[in-house]
C-alpha cells in the first residue's frame, strides 16, 4: 500500500468507510486488502488470451411489429449453433416472451436476447417474435 493510502486512514471520512466494510480492527492486514480491494487491478496469467469470440456468421433483421418485434434469423454457410449470438432490441418491450426458439438455450430481457446455443444449421432461416407478456427475465431450455 501506498504512503497516501495509510495517510489518509487516520480521517474520519475514512474510519466510517472501514466500518461500513466491515473492518472492525485497523491493522495493517485490514488496510492492506481494503486497499487490494479498492485500489489494485489483478490481471492473471498474461499468457491467458482472453477474447470474444468472434461474430457469428448470421443475417439479422429486426423490426418492430405492434407492441413487439419480429427478427429474421438467417444463418450463414459457416454458422455454428453452439457459437451464440446476440440481437439489442431498437426499443425496450415490457415483460417479454419469445416464440420460434423451441429448444434454444437463451437469456431475454427487455432490451436483448443473447442465444447462447441454437438448433440453427448453416443455410437456415427462422423467424422470431418477441411479443410483450409474461416474466421480466426468461432462460431457455
Amino acid at each position: 500500500p501506498s504512503k497516501d493510502f495509510f495517510r489518509n486512514v487516520r480521517s474520519p471520512r475514512f474510519a466510517a468507510l472501514a466500518q461500513a466494510a466491515g473492518v472492525s480492527k485497523l491493522d495493517r492486514e485490514a488496510l492492506g486488502l481494503l486497499h487490494d480491494r479498492d485500489c489494485v487491478a489483478f490481471y492473471g496469467d498474461p499468457r491467458w488470451q482472453a477474447r470474444m469470440p468472434g461474430k457469428a456468421d448470421l443475417q439479422l433483421m429486426v423490426q418492430q411489429s405492434g407492441s413487439g418485434l419480429r427478427i429474421e434469423v438467417a444463418a450463414g454457410k459457416k454458422f455454428k449453433a453452439e457459437g451464440g449470438f446476440d440481437v439489442l432490441f431498437p426499443v425496450s418491450i415490457p415483460q417479454p416472451r419469445l416464440a420460434g426458439a423451441d429448444g434454444w438455450d437463451y437469456v431475454l430481457t427487455d432490451d436483448f436476447l443473447m442465444v447462447k446455443k441454437s438448433t440453427l444449421k448453416p443455410g437456415d432461416k427462422v423467424v422470431l417474435r418477441v411479443d410483450a407478456g409474461c416474466a421480466a427475465v426468461r432462460r431457455g431450455k
